[in-house]
């Protein structure tokens, strides 16, 4: 019985004076790595129209948190770059049709929103800085209610507005923004008798139709995308300035068609 004690106790030394076993460490992932929000969730937190700004999304969790106090990020369009695309085109339409106590108010409310854009954009200043240029041509157009120049002043507004939308998460996409902006250069191209700018245009304007084409199809526009094909076609071979006219009011009608379908 003392020889069987004895060596239960020198088995028991040795277990305890092992090392424990190795732990395995699980390496963190990276936010890259993290799993996107499907397209239910955006359309949860972004739809249609003002919806999106009026939403506290600062609060709302699309991302999976690789922590507990890890810094929750989304991308959305801020509200005040929507307003300022939303103004552009307002302000265009007001001047095209010479409605300049309107255009003034509107420039007002313009200007307080591009205020605003700046702390909500960050580390985009090129365009910043373009949109106030923009904004400060269009204050001089309006005082002199020049309608030519407003209406061109006004469109590159419009076009600001889309290049500073491009990485955030948006219902539309930016390319119909710019289709838009190119509708609207061919009414204004027209009108000034530009053959070299309509034909700028219209190379423009087929790139951005190229590109959305894709996005209109899957999203069940079918009908509606070969309607704008043989638009795009027929600017394309259009060559007198009353041609690009009728057609950029027939592009822009389809152009507010186009965002219904997403």
């Amino acid at each position: 019985m003392v020889g069987i004690l004895a060596i239960a106790c020198l088995v028991k030394a040795y277990v305890t004076s092992q090392p424990p076993p190795p732990v395995a460490i699980m390496s963190q992932h990276d936010d890259t790595n993290q799993i996107l929000p499907t397209s239910n969730q955006l359309d949860t937190f972004q739809g249609i129209g003002s919806r999106e700004c009026q939403l506290n999304l600062a609060n709302v969790k699309l991302y999976p948190a690789s922590g507990a106090d890890a810094e929750v990020k989304n991308n959305h369009l801020p509200c005040s770059l929507k307003k300022v695309g939303e103004y552009g085109k307002t302000i265009y339409n007001m001047a095209k049709v010479g409605k300049w106590r309107e255009v003034t108010a509107d420039l007002l409310s313009l200007k307080e929103v591009a205020k605003g854009l700046s702390s909500e954009i960050k580390g985009n200043k090129v365009q910043l800085a373009r949109l106030n240029s923009s904004i400060t041509k269009l204050d001089q157009a309006i005082a002199s209610q020049n309608r030519q120049v407003a209406m061109d002043d006004a469109n590159r507004i419009t076009l600001v507005a889309a290049k500073m939308s491009i990485g955030f998460q948006m219902h539309v996409p930016v390319e119909v923004m710019l289709l838009s902006y190119y509708g609207w250069e061919l009414e204004i191209w027209a009108q000034m008798g530009n053959p070299a700018w309509l034909h700028k245009t219209a190379k423009n304007l087929r790139h951005s139709s190229d590109v959305l084409r894709p996005t209109v199809l899957a999203s069940g526009g079918t009908a509606l995308g070969q309607r704008f094909e043989v638009l795009v076609a027929d600017v394309e071979k259009a060559s007198l300035p009353s041609q690009y006219s009728r057609l950029a009011a027939l592009i822009l009608d389809e152009v507010d068609n186009l965002e219904r379908i997403f």
